[in-house]
């Protein structure tokens, strides 16, 4: 990954006159003592790491399994005056690694920490997924999980909690040929621009008649553009064969596309060359990128979330859709899954970003 020109985030502080003097910048992901080179003023973004989804068995006729996915980290932002020379001692949160085991909670996400000069920053990493299940019975019975939590942050001058997992919600009855259904949330993102995305929720109720066959609904991970697309559905006595609703992701200006019937919601335009805040064009970190469709296997853009069940890893800050194995980007939460695909990916790694002005 090259560092290469960073046009940094923003918060609450209008991003033009928080980056209107950046001289120079550096991404890091991993721990180490970083030296200021000048003396002037510095930005650091401190950015704790993602959490996974949780991994759940697969539902049979009759049961509900409900897997959210995994937290984003928390974000502490901070512009100080330091002098050349002044070490900064970095620790980088782990990502949250992809839940292997099943019937098991997702990792949560280490803590990002900035010390030296005068700071104490952290990044608190995001929490992981969470999961259950239940035998249905002939009034129905109902399985319901909250999506993994977002860190806090402290130290900041802004400090932005990130981005929860989506709720997961499903319904199984052991009546007209026994209804069952599996539903995946995605993960979220953390909050470049003063508000973190939430991943995509999964929720399947059931207010009628009640047909046998198994329910499959998956989340869209979040991204820079907001919450991952909703995958809802209300049972119906209608609906046959094998019922499968997947979400799209976020894009870099958009939250994701919601899914309300069988099928794959397309992901929604994001910047191409354009400008997201203050982010440039002439950036190498281009906030750009159309939200990942569901069940989608194009690359998705860095300011992108993965959509349901997608094939693809996130974008460098978005999250994961729900039921994929794939990886969520920085600081950013994955997918919750079940048995039928495997592991949850990992959740991203945290960061630091440091960006400073001429003399």
């Amino acid at each position: 990954m090259n560092p290469g020109t960073f046009d940094g985030p923003g918060s609450g502080v209008p991003l033009a006159q928080r980056n209107a003097n950046i001289g120079a910048s550096v991404l890091l992901t991993s721990s180490q003592t970083w030296t200021t080179p000048l003396s002037t003023y510095y930005t650091i973004y401190a950015v704790g790491g993602g959490a996974s989804g949780a991994r759940n068995d697969n539902s049979g006729g009759g049961e509900a399994t409900a897997s959210s996915g995994g937290g984003a980290g928390g974000l502490a932002l901070k512009t100080i005056f330091l002098r050349a020379g002044t070490p900064l001692t970095i620790t980088i949160g782990a990502g949250g690694a992809g839940q292997s085991t099943t019937n098991t909670n997702g990792n949560s996400g280490g803590n990002t920490i900035v010390t030296g000069g005068g700071l104490s920053m952290v990044g608190v990493g995001g929490g992981g997924g969470l999961r259950t299940k239940v035998g249905g019975t002939s009034g129905g019975a109902t399985a319901t999980v909250a999506g993994g939590a977002g860190g806090a942050a402290s130290g900041g001058d802004n400090n932005i909690t990130g981005g929860a997992g989506g709720t997961a919600t499903a319904v199984a009855y052991n009546i007209s040929g026994a209804t069952g259904s599996n539903c995946c949330s995605g993960g979220g993102s953390i909050g470049w621009f003063g508000t973190a995305g939430r991943g995509g929720n999964a929720i399947l109720t059931a207010t009628g008649e009640i047909p046998g066959i198994i329910y499959n609904l998956n989340g869209g991970g979040a991204g820079v553009g907001g919450r991952g697309g909703d995958s809802t559905k209300n049972i119906d006595i209608n609906d046959q064969g094998s019922y499968e609703g997947n979400a799209s992701g976020a894009s870099s200006n958009f939250r994701g596309t919601d899914r309300t019937s069988t099928g794959n919601a397309s992901g929604p335009t994001g910047y191409d060359g354009a400008t997201r805040g203050s982010i440039t064009s002439t950036s190498w970190f281009l906030l750009t990128g159309a939200g990942g469709n569901g069940s989608g296997s194009t690359t998705v853009g860095p300011g992108a979330g993965a959509g349901g069940k997608s094939s693809v890893d996130a974008g460098l800050f978005g999250g994961v859709g729900g039921q994929s194995t794939r990886n969520a980007g920085l600081g950013c939460g994955s997918g919750g899954t079940t048995n039928s695909i495997g592991s949850s990916g990992d959740g991203g790694s945290g960061c630091v970003v440091i960006t400073w002005g001429p003399l």
